[in-house]
């Protein structure tokens, strides 16, 4: 019997499609980072991983039990998101979806105004589905989805800038890995932070004005945004948006040349698709505004001096080379080595002719100038005190939108690495430049005390060092080497490169300690301990 052609065409269409093969390379290197949720029983739930939670951290000082690093800040998760998530979704499951929160503060909060549950947002809806013998499996499966958004967003926007498929996947890798997204977990703010290629791709095809679906796109994306419930991040996800949206517009305006009737047109577009967006999140920004309208908030302007929250004070240089590998207590500001290298690298070399020029000024602004102002340096400390942006702790909630744009950076620079070739002498200058201004610039204004402060004990950062050069350095002279004399293609280099962006995040991640999924059905190891325990804890 003969196979039908058209199958068989159609099948190889299939295996030929980028967008297919991307999501399949992409779900492997998820896959394969998140190895322990995906194939070895552990869970990213933070109420396993708390001291004095229940169950898998054990009860209050067990001395059998040590949690370790998880994420940053469990408790805030375990002890509030997480059980206001389990909350609604048994609600759902009655049949009752509520309206008002009434184990928050003293007399509870309004539900869908509360900026941090964010019940309406999409990917939320898989809580109300699963049963609840299945919580923790809904909790990982809803994660891993919103990494799989984050790398597949920066995917498609990589193409959007004509980025070959290597480099599109490399952005797509270096954002979905991003150690800001590893060390912060199911915190409430992901939901909106693995958004935010979405919402470049959604700006990017509304400045096409002969794009109609992207009106609609970038409507879509601005509105889960916003019903995804953490306003900081949603600020920084649409501020970003908002300035390529208007770059963009603007250079093309200057290359048509197009006469003054028609300037108003990417204004009239750019409302018009962001109030349709404020329209699809009504049901959670109504609420919301009037909350803050008549509430008392910890976050207002002038955050600084403010001792209720978080300091938004800038960080010291000695945390410097946290931006390289994890700083004690500041796990969230690593952008790390290779990036910054690549970032660096295609800044020395890239030529005035080159396609992706304006992208490059575009991106590498942003994330200079945010990553000055984060460690207070002069002419950048003002940003601090604008509006909005003195109620928000930026050395947070910038991270994720900075780590973006060197990601795309570094993909360009893989695009372009034929016409920015890998010299020996190109790549000693870059490497020169990051380690002296990530390392040199700590050590040498910081006293050893203030070092050991943030980082333990101060030879952790010699070792760090020697890691750099051994296991991401020398590869790169390694591919340099073989790209010269031969031995491997344009796209071999180019995979090459691919292969030491996702290597690195490997190289770090092995200090997180996620937890053992519970069967909540079976009896719970630390029942054990509360029956032989003499205190007032004890079981009877």
């Amino acid at each position: 019997m003969n196979s039908n052609p058209h199958s068989i065409d159609r099948f190889k269409r299939l295996l030929l499609n980028e967008h297919l093969r991307a999501i399949a390379v992409l779900i492997i290197v998820l896959a394969l980072f998140y190895r322990d949720v995906v194939f070895n029983g552990r869970t990213f739930l933070m109420e396993t991983a708390v001291q004095g939670t229940m169950p898998n951290a054990g009860p209050y000082n067990d001395p059998d039990k040590t949690t370790g690093f998880v994420v940053n800040d469990a408790g805030a998760n375990a002890w509030f998101g997480e059980p206001l998530n389990k909350f609604v979704s048994e609600s759902v499951k009655q049949g009752d979806f509520p309206l008002w929160n009434p184990y928050a503060g003293l007399a509870g909060n309004p539900l869908l105004a509360d900026g941090q549950t964010g019940p309406l947002e999409p990917i939320q809806f898989i809580f109300y589905f699963f049963p609840n013998r299945f919580w923790p499996y809904s909790i990982d499966l809803q994660l891993l989805i919103r990494f799989f958004l984050a790398g597949f967003g920066s995917y498609l926007f990589a193409k959007r800038l004509k980025l070959n498929f290597w480099a599109s996947i490399a952005t797509g890798v270096i954002f979905m890995l991003s150690s800001y997204f590893v060390t912060y977990g199911d915190h409430p703010q992901i939901k909106v932070e693995s958004l935010l290629p979405l919402l470049l791709y959604g700006f990017d095809r509304l400045a096409d004005l002969e794009d109609n679906r992207g009106f609609w796109f970038c409507s879509l994306f601005i509105g889960w945004a916003i019903v995804a419930a953490m306003p900081e991040s949603t600020f920084f996800g649409l501020f970003l948006g908002s300035l390529w949206y208007f770059f963009k517009s603007i250079i093309q305006k200057v290359r048509e040349r197009a006469d003054s009737s028609k300037v108003k047109i990417p204004l009239i577009r750019y409302l018009s698709s962001t109030m349709l967006g404020f329209l699809i999140s009504a049901a959670y920004l109504l609420p919301f505004i009037e909350y803050v309208l008549v509430s008392k908030s910890g976050h207002s302007a002038g955050l600084a001096n403010n001792p209720l929250v978080l300091s938004n004070n800038p960080l010291p240089l000695a945390l410097l080379p946290g931006l390289i590998f994890q700083a004690q207590g500041y796990y969230f500001i690593q952008v790390g080595y290779v990036v910054l290298f690549l970032s660096v690298y295609l800044l020395v070399g890239i030529p005035g002719s080159s396609t992706h020029r304006n992208s490059v000024i575009f991106f590498s602004s942003y994330a200079i100038i945010f990553l000055l102002s984060i460690f207070n340096f002069p002419l950048t400390n003002w940003i601090r005190s604008l509006p909005v942006l003195n109620q928000i702790v930026i050395h947070k909630y910038s991270i994720p939108s900075i780590v973006f744009s060197l990601a795309i950076l570094a993909g360009i620079l893989i695009d372009e690495i034929k016409n920015i070739p890998l010299t020996y002498k190109r790549i000693s200058l870059s490497f020169a430049i990051v380690i002296s201004v990530f390392f040199g610039l700590p050590i040498l204004g910081s006293t050893p005390a203030l070092l050991s402060t943030y980082f333990g004990d101060d030879k952790l950062i010699y070792t760090a060092f020697g890691i750099v050069i051994v296991f991401l350095t020398i590869p790169i002279y390694i591919l340099a080497f073989l790209y010269k004399h031969q031995k491997i293609s344009l796209r071999g280099l180019q995979f090459g490169l691919l292969i030491l962006v996702a290597f690195e995040p490997f190289l770090w991640e092995s200090r997180i300690q996620r937890r053992d999924r519970v069967d909540p059905y079976q009896t719970p190891p630390f029942v054990d301990y509360l029956k032989k325990n003499e205190g007032p804890f004890r079981i009877v």
